[in-house]
């Protein structure tokens, strides 16, 4: 709350006397903490998608998932799907698979 009133006091009252020797200077750097509050979510989901977990120089990248973790579907089953998916008309298909007797909900995306 203060920062914002202090913002407006400085750029907007006009009731405040003219400081324009603090106003240039405080603009200019509103002007860059913006941008780079900006830039920071797209650079977020860059980095997180393909530097950290190696997909960037990768040969053969791995497919993303939506956690981020390590997938467990290999190409072939992946394949398989889609070639499901063109064969069956109609409604959409689910493929699932499980293994053991039932999923735990927390260990859901980890290996068995």
């Amino acid at each position: 709350m203060a920062a914002a009133y202090g913002t407006y006091a400085l750029l907007v009252d006009t009731r405040l006397p003219a400081l324009p020797a603090l106003r240039i200077p405080y603009v200019a750097l509103l002007a860059v903490v913006l941008a780079l509050g900006l830039l920071y979510p797209i650079m977020g989901v860059y980095t997180r998608m393909f530097v950290e977990n190696g997909r960037l120089f990768a040969l053969n990248p791995p497919p993303l998932t939506l956690n981020g973790g390590t997938s467990f579907t290999a190409s072939d089953d992946y394949e398989s799907i889609m070639c499901l998916n063109t064969l069956v008309e109609g409604d959409d298909v689910v493929v699932a698979e499980a293994i053991g007797g039932h999923i735990i909900p927390p260990l859901a995306a980890s290996p068995p």
